[in-house]
């Protein structure tokens, strides 16, 4: 069949929620043309199948940010063009064909990319070593989710008010965690975290603990908080980046969340109990865990003689630095907010006093 291609851009977005992620909606809101988004739920059948390929062969130009299989499926024409604008910031852990014991499939999924966006030059040599892709088409143009977490903090502050007015002025850890795919399915691992303690102990200092799944862990339904607890909140689907700027620690493991939260200057903490098993079946393009910028918890660091009070504050340093050369200032940023969440703090005490 041949289809005539339209002068439309197309946004193919996974479909972990009803939404696409931050890089590929602020981008389609700016967006002044023909455009559409598409989102189907997975599995799909066969009508859904249709009606995404139809899309696909019909649009000038798609806009992607993940893995999206269809393009191993479906060969573009010259006048179409596809462009990659990935999820995540930096680069951390290894992903697609850099992965040891990819599937095949994987290197036809990534072969088409016309353009692949990244958030940096110095990470650039690899987006093209993990897609298999021209310097020519990797731009180091930055990730528009990045302008919006460091410029909308009081508004970020204000989403997460709104949506958790109990936890209004309380101390808060948000934990996320990425996923453990050890082969082809997404596992349902044990985080090896005595639940009961952490929840009594944060409960003792009247503090919450707010628990993100990674999308993947949601879509298949795998979840990781017990009922019992009352002090850590799985938050579901609800956006990170208010839960990043809410919060007064972050703790994480693989998950490329620390180079969003080093935006906010903030203490982070990685707890990474399978460390020696991550780093044989999936590996890191940071040396680990000598170049992490926080406090580093597991057994592996004390194996390796790798203490982590050594290499955080030079790390965390290094990677300040990085990020004033591409025009971040900490200093105006941290100043913005605290101008703001001050105003906020002053009025949900008035309301607190009226309360009373």
């Amino acid at each position: 069949l041949c289809f005539p291609v339209n002068n439309r851009v197309i946004f193919l977005g996974i479909p972990r929620n009803s939404t696409l992620m931050e890089n590929g909606q602020l981008v389609y809101d700016r967006l002044n043309c023909d455009k559409k988004i598409i989102i189907r739920a997975m599995p799909h059948h066969l009508s859904d199948i249709i009606y995404v390929s139809f899309y696909i062969l019909t649009s000038k130009v798609l806009v992607i940010d993940d893995h999206y299989r269809y393009f191993a499926y479906i060969p573009l024409k010259d006048n179409q063009k596809l462009i990659q604008m990935w999820h995540g910031p930096g680069a951390f852990k290894k992903v697609a064909l850099d992965l040891p014991n990819h599937p095949i499939r994987e290197e036809y999924t990534h072969e088409q990319y016309d353009v692949f966006v990244t958030s940096a030059p110095s990470i650039s040599k690899h987006i093209e070593s993990g897609f298999h892709i021209s310097s020519d088409n990797v731009m180091a143009l930055g990730y528009p989710r990045s302008d919006l977490l460091v410029n909308n903090q009081v508004q970020l502050k204000q989403e997460f008010d709104d949506n958790f007015p109990d936890l209004i002025n309380k101390k808060m850890i948000v934990y996320l965690p990425t996923y453990r795919r050890y082969g082809e399915d997404v596992l349902d691992y044990d985080y090896k975290i005595n639940w009961k303690e952490f929840d009594e102990f944060l409960a003792n200092k009247d503090m919450f603990c707010l628990v993100k799944r990674h999308p993947l862990q949601i879509t298949n339904n795998l979840t990781i908080v017990p009922d019992y607890c009352k002090n850590i909140l799985d938050v579901g689907d609800f956006s990170y980046f208010p839960l990043i700027v809410a919060a007064e620690l972050l703790i994480t493991d693989y998950s490329s969340v620390f180079f969003d939260y080093l935006l906010l200057d903030k203490p982070m903490i990685f707890y990474c109990p399978d460390a020696e098993e991550y780093l044989e079946n999936n590996g890191f393009y940071l040396d680990f865990p000598e170049d992490l910028p926080g406090d580093y918890c597991e057994n592996f660091a004390i194996k390796n003689k790798v203490h982590p009070a050594k290499v955080t504050k030079q790390n965390i340093d290094r990677f300040r630095e990085q990020l004033k050369k591409i025009g971040f200032s900490f200093v105006h940023a941290a100043q913005s907010f605290a101008a703001g969440y001050s105003l906020q703090s002053r009025r949900y005490a008035g309301s607190s006093s009226s309360m009373a």
